[in-house]
């Protein structure tokens, strides 16, 4: 025995799917509007505006890594007091993160991720070989 479900007559009222057409449209225009903008937003022709944009994102990613950077610092310090790792440890970690830290910054306009891949794979290397968790690494990659 096959059933068909009906929706009911109170959602196919003409008020309702004026208020679905409505909402639709409106996502529509939105969309469209948004992405227009996107698109658009420095396609101006000037040059000094891309060049404002160039170096707002460095300075972006300079304050983003010194964030992660102090963050770092913070969960080696953390957990040397909570005795999850003893003062070597902290010392070593620490002096490595500052070495991380510089060479980040060092690279901060590099676009070649092959050698920042290479220097990921270094570090865990570093991390292994000392008895270290990596996890205090990865607030700088």
């Amino acid at each position: 025995m096959s059933s068909k479900r009906k929706l009911p007559k109170k959602l196919l009222a003409d008020r309702n799917i004026e208020r679905l057409l409505l909402l639709i449209v409106g996502l529509l225009v939105g969309g469209v509007a948004g992405s227009w903008y996107q698109a658009n937003q420095y396609d101006h022709g000037d040059s000094s505006m891309h060049r404002s944009a160039t170096t707002n994102s460095t300075e972006t990613q300079k304050d983003n890594i010194d964030r992660r950077y102090e963050s770092a610092k913070r969960a080696v310090k953390h957990d040397l007091n909570r005795k999850r790792i003893d003062q070597a440890k902290s010392t070593l970690l620490l002096a490595k993160l500052k070495e991380v830290y510089q060479y980040r910054l060092d690279h901060l306009s590099s676009t070649d991720t092959s050698d920042l891949m290479k220097k990921h794979t270094e570090w865990k290397e570093w991390a292994r070989q000392n008895d270290v968790s990596s996890k205090y690494l990865v607030y700088l990659y």
